[in-house]
């Protein structure tokens, strides 16, 4: 019989690719109003996947991800808070 501890998954889980990160990142922007501040979502995808780490994408900050994917679901509120990423 094995046994399958739910918590145990949770640590395993993983983001493969650029992809699946904005998908991610959809849910959690989705799940706040549609606005997440930076400095916040590094904390809110380690939440669901703790293993995720930027440098497995070659980043160092979620600013400069975002900047290079030029994904058209997700940007910056420049005009009031250039800090937060938005669902556009």
């Amino acid at each position: 019989k094995l046994n399958k501890n739910p918590k145990n998954d949770i640590k395993t889980k993983t983001i493969k690719d650029l992809n699946e990160l904005k998908e991610v990142l959809i849910k959690i922007l989705k799940e706040n109003n549609s606005k997440v501040n930076l400095g916040q979502i590094n904390d809110l995808v380690k939440k669901e996947y703790p293993s995720f780490t930027l440098k497995s994408f070659n980043f160092s900050r979620f600013k400069a991800l975002i900047e290079k994917s030029n994904w058209k679901e997700i940007g910056f509120d420049r005009k009031k808070n250039p800090t937060s990423i938005v669902l556009k």
